[in-house]
């Protein structure tokens, strides 16, 4: 009898153990791919009965066609081209040395000196704000491949935001030049930027429309500290900063980062690469799948993962569609789900995609609250001009005859705050923390959240025409 080989017989039992784990991998992965989804199916199911589609080809044919003659990007893009210098993303009404100047302190020299040089060699692409403006440009469209998924690149968001900060620059130098048509002028087109991101179906986009809407409102707030505005002028804008202020174009936002992600999210090993590895600018795609996510792809662990993002993004999705302040809840709820998820349970991209978008929801609130406020602050001067210098004593003073009603604080789901001051006034959000600050402003570098989201007029009076 021949003698027993430890060796062998220990080689024999790891064989075994490695068939028996392989053979267990390939019924899970068999179980995986099997097994019903059926939440998914319902998600899916739900958001086409919103009209909204699912994955890129509806996308590509569900967005509408604009024609040239009303595409409101072609003259914003023209603009932009036209810039020949930035601001160099400083707050444009500081084009010099300094910075935090109060509102209604008038420029020093070497600000007013900086900020006029800058207006007039771009005087080509503010001669653009005409047709900007121009009724007929009903809405806006940029030419977007939106088949190429993560790899498109939207180049034309950092011009349309260097336009917008320009416009600023030329607003804040009107109003210290005593120019309130030229003022007015820009910052409706700063609006007329913002919307035309209006439909764009990528997170990122409406990102940048909400800071060029944010923007719009801390412009006018500055030229309003600056100079006085006709009661027309002041009618026009309060009425563009209402209608933008019941908009919430993060949804379609949403619904095209979900379109783009659930292709990805395929069964295949290849777009899950692509996913993981975004084209850089310029260079070759991903040619195969890495042997990793070719090994979750066959375990079923990508099919799974796909289920989870659809589920936690359809949710998502209903929750942007809600009125802001009945979104708090639901919104803890769904990051507590999303902080719960784990890897191991086929949730690796889902959970790598969705934190960056966590909290979008919450900064469309913040611009909302914001254009609230500006359009009550516009309101609230337009009483002061109908009633000889004096100013509302409370905000039901400015409806129905300003204000169709009150408006309501997004944060808190009641009226707006209202506080006179010395002359001048504040109009407020309790903003993030939900808590009354008393019209307090977030001072620079200012960590927490222990502030208000404000438009204040100082005391001083703005110099008359």
């Amino acid at each position: 009898m021949e003698p027993s080989n430890p060796l062998r017989s220990r080689r024999r039992f790891w064989l075994r153990v490695l068939l028996a784990l392989l053979a267990v991998a390939v019924l899970a992965g068999i179980f995986l791919h099997l097994r019903p989804q059926p939440v998914a199916a319902v998600r899916l199911a739900h958001l086409r009965s919103l009209g909204y589609p699912t994955s890129t080809a509806e996308l590509a044919t569900w967005l509408p066609a604009v024609a040239d003659s009303n595409n409101l990007c072609i003259p914003i893009r023209t603009a932009a081209q036209a810039l020949r210098i930035s601001t160099g993303g400083k707050v444009p009404w500081v084009m010099g040395n300094r910075t935090d100047l109060p509102r209604g302190q008038a420029w020093p020299e070497d600000i007013l000196a900086a900020t006029r040089a800058y207006v007039t060699n771009n005087a080509e692409a503010f001669t653009g704000m005409a047709e900007i403006l121009n009724p007929t440009r009903t809405a806006g469209r940029n030419p977007l491949n939106v088949a190429q998924g993560f790899s498109l690149l939207l180049p034309h968001l950092s011009e349309f935001k260097g336009l917008t900060q320009g416009l600023a620059a030329k607003a804040g130098l009107a109003a210290q030049e005593k120019q309130p048509r030229e003022a007015v002028e820009a910052v409706r087109a700063q609006l007329a930027i913002a919307r035309s991101l209006d439909s764009e179906p990528y997170v990122i986009s409406q990102l940048v429309r909400i800071a060029l809407d944010t923007l719009a409102c801390t412009t006018i707030e500055h030229v309003v500290n600056r100079i006085e505005l006709d009661d027309a002028s002041l009618a026009r804008l309060q009425q563009e900063f209402e209608t933008r202020s019941e908009l919430k174009p993060m949804v379609l936002g949403l619904v095209g980062e979900f379109c783009t992600a659930r292709d990805a999210l395929s069964d295949s090993a290849n777009s899950a690469t692509l996913l993981a590895t975004p084209t850089p600018a310029g260079g070759p795609a991903p040619t195969g799948p890495s042997g990793q996510m070719g090994l979750y792809a066959a375990l079923g662990f990508l099919r799974q993962d796909q289920a989870a993002y659809i589920e936690m993004m359809t949710d998502l999705i209903d929750i942007a569609r809600l009125d802001p302040w009945k979104q708090v809840e639901p919104l803890q709820h769904w990051n507590q789900r999303l902080a719960g998820f784990k890897w191991y349970q086929g949730r690796l991209f889902t959970r790598m995609l969705l934190p960056a978008i966590a909290n979008v929801t919450v900064k469309e609130t913040t611009r909302i609250a914001q254009q609230r406020c500006t359009a009550t602050a516009l309101a609230i001067l337009r009483y002061r001009h109908q009633h000889a210098g004096q100013l509302p004593a409370a905000l039901t003073d400015l409806s129905p005859g300003l204000l169709a009603t009150t408006p309501i604080d997004p944060f808190a789901g009641q009226p707006l705050h209202y506080e006179k001051r010395a002359g001048g006034f504040v109009v407020y959000s309790v903003g993030t923390n939900r808590a009354d600050d008393h019209g307090r402003e977030r001072s620079k570098g200012q960590a927490g959240d222990a502030y208000d989201l404000t438009f204040t007029l100082e005391g001083a009076s703005p110099s008359p025409r």
